[in-house]
């Protein structure tokens, strides 16, 4: 029995071997990298709209730790493997986010596209009196890339299945033996480095056919860089309730907020129509709350982090199974006839993330002094994100809101 390996990034998913979830690819001790084993359970309603939401509630559920995960990233990797389904397949993979067809994922992507094919090419913009290298600093770039990885003994992809994804201006690859190193510098390449390394050196690829694999890569600066002088260090309390001591990045502004009985929610707005949410309490219906959110003076006080999360044990093929999807990962039931004449099904789904945030922006390493805006204290209303928060990164074009990244910040 042959398999499929699609490993898509930065948030990556991986789809390889013979028999479950996680046979056949990276084994890292589950304890370390946070990953709580639970039951599969069922995910009901759920749609493209409603993914993202659905996603960090069933990783959240099974991560013990920070952690940061890419549903954009997610969907573009779902997007080749539907890409390529038949028969019973396809109709699971669809039902599973209640698209009634595949170009409706499609439609999704193509306009992330064009929005991010906007955005990268104005990150020239000029930088006034600013230097070389500072200027370098304060660049933000938002990248999409995509490969299609096939063993040289294999019978490649079909023609019809280049045309279907032609869209994603794939690259495609062949390869031999031990494909790691290719397939890591490939990876490092395309995310600026951010992640080195998706697959071990010694992984064993002697059963792989196929290897779809997505990555995407985003810098953000803040529209208004935090004052680094502002920055103190405050008591952080844990979802353990233990108190820690962090970097408190400190600014008062106007910005969007929203709160209810449930939600306390502020939108901190980045170049290029993109900005990064930070949310404490309820994530329930987080796209209404996020879309209420209306201009107001915010006393505003949220930690400086780092997070990186590895999902390799099975986490995104329980979230696949737990929406529906069944045949994918039967070897006796598995339709990928779209894609290659190959008996292929998924075994695995693999995602890395890392997000880093800072007083110039995500990813970012630039120190910006601007004008510090202000009014009279009783006109603001206070953000503190000193206990575990939410937070999404999301890109807003003109007739849609795309979430690149999201995660809680518990410890």
């Amino acid at each position: 029995m042959k398999k499929l390996l699609a490993c898509l990034l930065i948030a990556a998913m991986l789809i390889p071997s013979l028999a479950g979830c996680g046979k056949g690819a990276v084994e890292p001790d589950p304890a370390a990298a946070g990953y709580v084993e639970k039951p599969v359970g069922k995910v009901s309603g759920v749609t493209l709209d409603k993914l993202d939401e659905k996603l960090l509630d069933y990783i959240g559920e099974r991560q013990s730790g920070n952690f940061v995960i890419s549903p954009m990233s997610f969907k573009y990797a779902y997007g080749l493997v539907l890409a390529g389904a038949e028969g019973n397949t396809k109709r699971e993979l669809l039902d599973a986010f209640k698209m009634n067809n595949r170009e409706t994922l499609e439609a999704l992507l193509e306009s992330f596209y064009e929005f991010a094919d906007k955005y990268d090419n104005s990150k020239g913009f000029h930088y006034g009196e600013a230097s070389a290298e500072e200027a370098e600093k304060m660049r933000f770039a938002l990248k999409i890339a995509n490969s299609v990885w096939t063993h040289e003994d294999s019978d490649g992809v079909k023609d019809e299945y280049k045309k279907r994804i032609k869209k994603y201006n794939a690259e495609y690859f062949e390869f031999s033996g031990n494909v790691s190193k290719k397939l890591n510098e490939w990876v490092s390449e395309n995310t600026n480095g951010m992640i080195p390394k998706m697959l071990p050196d010694d992984y064993d690829a002697d059963v792989i056919v196929m290897m779809l694999v997505n990555a995407l890569y985003f810098k953000g600066v803040w529209e208004e860089a935090f004052k680094e002088n502002n920055t103190t260090k405050a008591m952080f309390t844990t979802a353990s309730g233990k108190e820690v001591k962090k970097n408190f990045m400190m600014r008062s502004d106007k910005m969007p907020y929203y709160s209810d009985d449930d939600t306390q929610l502020v939108i901190l707005p980045m170049q290029g129509n993109t900005a990064m949410a930070f949310v404490l309490g309820s994530t329930e219906n987080i796209a209404e709350k996020l879309a209420k959110a209306e201009e107001r003076n915010v006393n505003l006080a949220v930690p400086k982090f780092k997070v990186e999360t590895s999902l390799e044990n099975g986490e995104l093929c329980d979230f696949l199974k737990a929406c529906g999807v069944s045949d994918a990962f039967n070897g006796e039931a598995a339709d990928f006839s779209g894609m290659t004449d190959e008996v292929l099904y998924i075994d695995d789904v693999i995602q890395r993330a890392k997000l880093t945030i800072d007083e110039n922006g995500v990813e970012g390493a630039a120190a910006t002094d601007i004008i510090y805006l202000g009014a009279m204290p009783d006109e603001f209303v206070n953000f503190t994100a000193d206990r575990p928060f939410s937070f999404f990164v999301i890109a807003d074009a003109e007739t849609e809101r795309y979430v690149l990244f999201e995660g809680k910040i518990v410890e």
